[in-house]
């Protein structure tokens, strides 16, 4: 269902509604069948986050298609961020899921990302590091501090 572009725009939408709320928005991918996100600073439990992000955007979605029922599967993955480089990492990973994927060779080409908020000039490091550290990602040093 996430490949089709409106599917994508309304978890992007759902993501960016509940940042300032449930938690402060880090980075995020919407891939063709699961989203990445990063955030720190919760209000809520995990699992009513993921709760309520998941009613709401099933709901908008099978209103959209006319379906109803389960859009998403009952169980989520979480991390949790041992460090600041860490934490990093993790969104470094989200960035990159499309490339790591076989989606696109070029982070940037990924439409539903937050990649798009950072800077064009920050394209060639964040490619660099990735060709360098892919194999050992979690072990990678921080890539560069983000605003």
């Amino acid at each position: 269902m996430l490949r089709r572009p409106k599917a994508a725009q309304i978890v992007r939408e759902a993501l960016e509604f509940y940042n300032g709320d449930a938690y402060s928005l880090g980075d995020w991918v919407v891939m063709p069948n699961h989203i990445h996100v990063v955030y720190t600073r919760p209000t809520r439990p995990v699992g009513k986050i993921c709760k309520d992000f998941k009613s709401y955007t099933g709901l908008v979605i099978n209103r959209w298609i006319g379906e109803s029922g389960p859009l998403w599967q009952r169980d989520f993955h979480d991390r949790y961020a041992r460090d600041p480089g860490h934490l990093s990492n993790m969104g470094f990973y989200v960035l990159l899921n499309p490339v790591k994927a076989g989606l696109v060779e070029d982070p940037f080409d990924w439409e539903f990302s937050s990649i798009h908020d950072y800077e064009e000039g920050y394209k060639e490091d964040l490619r660099r590091w990735y060709r360098q550290w892919r194999e050992r990602f979690w072990t990678a040093p921080v890539f560069m501090e983000r605003s």
